[in-house]
């Protein structure tokens, strides 16, 4: 159905979702007091926030996520997913501008946030409870 409503087909409805969902996840995160929180609290309860906005559409959430890898759709969905990593590690009070910035956006204790939560996004689908018990062991 969405193939007919937009321009670029059904992806520009997943890619607007996912932006829209970054930026439901940003003004919570402002909205929440993080300062109590280690770093990594902080990043779990972005990823929790992230999750809990995508509930909804959990169902489908599968298939949208198939659209967003094929080969002439990837590219958008990197860059989506990097600018929700980067919102995530801003909120957790990451500041750098040096070498930093890419190591904890990609090689940290998380083992490359997007990778991290898209797995999560998996186990989501297939049961909530075992997706936020998986996040807390994270």
């Amino acid at each position: 159905m969405a193939q007919g409503m937009f321009e670029g087909g059904a992806i520009e409805l997943v890619h607007d979702f996912m932006r829209r969902s970054n930026v439901a996840m940003s003004l919570r995160l402002e909205q929440t007091d993080l300062a109590p929180l280690t770093a990594n609290e902080r990043i779990a309860t972005a990823v929790r926030f992230r999750l809990e906005h995508l509930a909804p559409y959990v169902r489908s959430w599968p298939q949208a996520m198939a659209m967003g890898l094929l080969p002439h759709n990837v590219g958008d969905t990197a860059t989506i997913l990097a600018e929700m990593s980067d919102e995530m590690w801003w909120h957790a009070g990451d500041r750098s501008t040096d070498l930093n910035w890419y190591t904890r956006r990609c090689v940290g204790r998380w083992t490359c946030l997007a990778g991290s939560r898209a797995s999560l996004r998996l186990v989501f689908c297939c049961w909530l409870p075992s997706a936020y018990s998986c996040l807390s062991r994270r």
